[in-house]
């Protein structure tokens, strides 16, 4: 089911997207949120210094209840659900979801929605 995109649910992307930034930072770390207009889609990216999501699991970051090796040994909170969520909020908007992440550098979500018409 396809919905237009709201401020409600884009509001919950954007907030999963930064609080899963700052769990899994270094101290001192930095996040940086980015945008770009690239035909008819407006790309965001959240960019952070983190601790980076390892190529062996990266595969399975949007499943449900998926957590990494180091997210549960780090004993920060959470449930798994966050990501599977927001991937799912964002293609109900018609919108798509990725990642780039090195591991000790940082990851950076993306995801692109439609761009509103404007008449």
């Amino acid at each position: 089911v396809m919905v237009q995109s709201d401020a409600a649910r884009l509001k919950e992307v954007l907030m999963n997207f930064a609080t899963n930034g700052i769990k899994y930072n270094r101290e001192q770390g930095t996040i940086a949120v980015s945008h770009e207009i690239k035909a008819k889609k407006v790309i965001t990216h959240v960019r952070d210094s983190g601790f980076g999501i390892p190529k062996e699991e990266q595969k399975k970051i949007f499943e449900k209840f998926y957590r990494t090796i180091s997210a549960r040994k780090s004993g920060v909170q959470g449930t798994g659900l966050g990501l599977f969520i927001t991937k799912e909020l964002i293609e109900r908007m018609g919108g798509t979801v990725w990642f780039v992440s090195e591991k000790d550098k940082g990851t950076t979500f993306s995801f692109s929605l439609p761009r509103a018409v404007t008449s």
